[in-house]
């Protein structure tokens, strides 16, 4: 019985031990390189950021009320292209019309107004 009391205490020992020693660990300062044996660091001294603006334009295009529609040079901001995006709806009021008449045709009626931008002397073509 002494001997395996005198073996506990032995490895209890050598248990403390171990354990004072393995929570050692060398101090590292900022800005130092660490040893290579020690830790298994990675050091980044760049970053990659991805920015953009965004110019908003002070020309609107879009508007319940006109549309611009075509293709523009401009010598600074290159080529501009605007294209029209509208929703139809039916009138405020409806005509008197019977369930069988027959459409043969529809017709979308555009009116210029003074709402441009460019060059209007030029022969415009729209496809």
């Amino acid at each position: 019985m002494h001997i395996t009391k005198l073996k506990n205490v032995i490895a209890g020992c050598l248990f403390v031990v171990m354990g004072i020693t393995a929570c050692t660990r060398n101090t590292i300062e900022f800005g130092t390189v660490p040893e290579n044996n020690y830790t298994h660091l990675s050091f980044i001294d760049t970053i990659g950021v991805n920015l953009s603006t965004v110019l908003v334009d002070s020309f609107p295009t879009s508007s319940p009320a006109a549309f611009l529609v075509g293709k523009y040079k401009d010598p600074y901001l290159g080529t501009i292209t605007a294209k029209p995006f509208f929703q139809m709806d039916k009138p405020a009021t409806l005509p008197d019309i019977t369930a069988q008449a027959i459409y043969d045709s529809v017709v979308l009626i555009i009116h210029p107004n003074d709402y441009y931008y460019g060059d209007t002397s030029l022969q415009q073509t729209i496809t």
